[in-house]
């Protein structure tokens, strides 16, 4: 494990940060985890109560900042004729259109600026008139962060997460697409997750014929499974006639391949059943995930 952590002396309103450096999560460092990592049975010093002594002292807006658990209220504009590129970006890469009716409840962003002006949010970041200009967005699950694609493969990053209030902690950093889902439901239900926003989408429309009754779709956004799917079963999406549906990226040759037999070990608490995990991948030639046209998608269980 890579893992950084951030103590800054000179702003006495910080907590303790960490950041992984293998999965890209950040948040506030605790007394649990830093016995996890140092593996010391006791902490002479701790940093639960730093922590919260704080906290407590910063107030509740700052409070949220450095960790959110509740989704945040925002809008989401529509799509206008200066960012049709970007649609048609998004459209090929599925090689389908999206009716505009649905573009909301995607929670796309086609224009940041757009986006920060009907929630009145000021534009704080250098970056901020690239990501409006080349980059076609997506809005995390709890609505604080925004995925956003480069749509001309120009620029210096492909993928950039954009932190909207400024919050340390992105563990519910993840894109996903609502869905219709009973909690108490006899009937199945599915969680579909894949690695990038493309995929998922393009698991729905493609795939599953948009149907999102009793189905749930996870883009990893940072390639890393157990901590989306976590969000999800401590909401309690748990037992017998959960599934879970794992869209794997093709690894090139001589690169890691994920852990996908400790991901089933993980998730045993919550599924029950191992046999309720599926993992797939799309044995289209020189195809390496899903976010492609239904032309292009053969659908292939991976076995362990």
């Amino acid at each position: 494990m890579r893992l950084g952590i951030k103590i800054d002396a000179t702003n006495p309103e910080e907590p303790i940060l960490y950041r992984c450096f293998n999965c890209n999560r950040s948040g506030i460092l605790t007394n649990r985890m830093l016995k996890a990592i140092t593996g010391a049975q006791q902490i002479k010093t701790s940093v639960d109560g730093i922590n919260r002594s704080i906290l407590k002292s910063s107030g509740n807006i700052k409070t949220n900042r450095y960790k959110n658990t509740r989704v945040i209220n925002v809008k989401i504009p529509g799509l206008y004729p200066k960012d049709l590129n970007k649609a048609k970006y998004v459209f090929g890469r599925l090689g389908r259109i999206i009716d505009p009716k649905e573009h909301e409840g995607l929670k796309i962003i086609w224009s940041l600026y757009d986006f920060l002006s009907v929630n009145n949010l000021k534009s704080t970041s250098k970056m901020d008139w690239l990501l409006d200009r080349d980059y076609v967005g997506f809005l995390s699950t709890n609505n604080d962060f925004i995925s956003f694609r480069d749509i001309t493969d120009k620029n210096k990053f492909r993928w950039y997460k954009y932190n909207i209030f400024e919050i340390f902690d992105n563990g519910a950093s993840f894109y996903s697409i609502p869905g219709r889902l009973e909690l108490f439901t006899p009937e199945d239900i599915h969680i579909h997750i894949a690695e990038g926003p493309f995929d998922i989408l393009s698991i729905l429309y493609n795939m599953n014929d948009n149907n999102r009754t009793n189905n749930l779709y996870i883009s990893s956004t940072d390639g890393e499974f157990y901590t989306p799917l976590l969000h999800y079963f401590e909401k309690g999406f748990v037992g017998s006639n959960i599934f879970i549906d794992v869209y794997k990226d093709n690894v090139k040759e001589g690169d890691t391949e994920y852990d996908y037999e400790k991901l089933k070990a993980d998730l045993k608490t919550y599924v029950i059943n191992t046999k309720n995990i599926h993992i797939y991948y799309n044995a289209y030639e020189d195809e390496k995930d899903f976010g492609v046209p239904s032309s292009k998608i053969i659908k292939e269980e991976y076995f362990l």
